[in-house]
């Protein structure tokens, strides 16, 4: 294993093999994958793709389910209601469902999915480094495809946008980027919580964290920029107030020194990578996203209560905006306060749990980095690893009552 010691031959084949058939899914790989190989050797995109990664996991989850005559559905009751809450605004608003009302509730229903079957199928086991280890390779690989793509060596449908001097695709490579930006995140919890996760190579996670950062570089991703820069400094002040006043002080003086002698070398650097220009550019004015934002701002003033509905969400105020992807605003406009404080309870409870957990680094990290994301994008199936790690983590600091 190229992050952690030891090995997890002691673990079935028909526990391995569907749980990477998920992560493949959520991570993207098997869209990637079949993009490379369908415009550099002609082969057909692979079929019955939902059958293969979503509906053979599911059978394997079920049969756990049966041999062991228990089901492990935690957070279903919160997530019901969610859902069906949603419906129900749906319904008073439009009468009829269309995809764009339902996307939110798609969303939604696969990570759950996602969630219940990894619960399931790794029930008992006590090593989970091996669904870690497979989600940091698919990032890993998306990435090298991605990037060979990029600098022209393989045949790829990536183009390159003159005005926001990125690399684009005909899917979506912000998500791609996230998935990336969550690997390094779940990384650094790694460091956080060795002893549960088994002990980590370092010098690999140093390299894997590089190779990850370059696809954010090139696709100037900046929801995902964000969530790693939360992700390190927190790891680093967590770090830096754990030491004792003398290292603190060494460190402090260090950290000062670098700040004074190479300050206008690191910050000129920085702020010529297209990824920082696009952060320093982002303005509640700017056309498209802020007009998003004040859009269904101005929509959920005039309907405070139950909102418009998901599809009239930003509709109605500027010309050609439609939607937000900023979802807190998304989900204010659409459904109104009370849904608004519904959903970000349910946040809570899949990401944190109790209030006490939200004083445990583990937990801010999760929860922070799934707020981050909501900033720029709607719930995406990633985050069905973040719900694994956190209720097995909620699981084991209750069981052994410290953190």
């Amino acid at each position: 294993m190229i992050l952690f010691h030891g090995n997890t031959k002691h673990i079935p084949t028909n526990i391995k093999l569907p749980v990477l058939l998920i992560i493949l899914w959520i991570t993207y790989t098997n869209i990637i994958i079949n993009h490379a190989l369908y415009y550099n050797f002609g082969i057909p995109y692979l079929p019955l793709q939902k059958f293969i990664f979503i509906v053979i996991p599911f059978f394997y989850a079920i049969n756990q389910i049966l041999k062991q005559k228990r089901v492990m559905a935690p957070h279903f009751i919160i997530f019901i209601v969610t859902l069906i809450s949603f419906l129900l605004i749906e319904l008073h608003h439009t009468k009829n469902f269309e995809t764009s009302e339902l996307n939110i509730l798609n969303r939604w229903l696969l990570i759950y999915l996602f969630f219940f079957m990894i619960l399931n199928l790794t029930r008992g086991i006590t090593n989970f480094s091996f669904i870690i280890e497979y989600f940091v390779i698919a990032a890993l690989i998306n990435t090298f495809i991605i990037e060979l793509a990029a600098f022209g060596f393989i045949n790829f449908p990536l183009h390159y946008s003159i005005d926001s001097q990125r690399i684009g695709a005909s899917f979506n490579l912000n998500a791609v980027a996230d998935s990336n930006a969550f690997a390094i995140s779940v990384l650094i919890i790694i460091l956080l919580i060795p002893q549960y996760f088994n002990r980590i190579k370092k010098n690999n996670l140093i390299i894997i964290s590089i190779a990850l950062i370059s696809l954010l570089v090139l696709t100037a991703t900046r929801g995902s920029l964000l969530i790693i820069t939360f992700t390190v400094i927190f790891y680093l002040i967590y770090k830096y107030l754990s030491k004792n006043i003398v290292q603190q002080l060494i460190i402090s003086i260090f950290v000062f020194i670098i700040f004074v002698l190479f300050f206008d070398i690191i910050s000129d650097k920085i702020s010529q990578l297209v990824i920082t220009k696009r952060v320093g550019n982002t303005s509640l004015y700017e056309e498209g996203r802020g007009m998003q934002i004040l859009a269904t701002w101005y929509n959920f003033s005039n309907n405070p209560w139950f909102g418009v509905g998901y599809k009239d969400a930003a509709y109605g105020i500027y010309q050609g905006i439609v939607q937000s992807k900023f979802q807190y605003t998304q989900i204010l406009a659409s459904s109104g306060i009370f849904f608004f404080i519904l959903y970000i309870f349910f946040l809570f409870k899949i990401l944190a749990g109790k209030i006490q957990m939200l004083k445990d680094p583990v937990t801010i990290i999760l929860f922070t980095t799934i707020l981050i994301q909501f900033a720029f994008r709607r719930p995406d199936n990633p985050m069905a690893l973040f719900m694994f790690i956190s209720y097995i983590y909620n699981k084991s600091v209750s069981k052994n009552h410290s953190i």
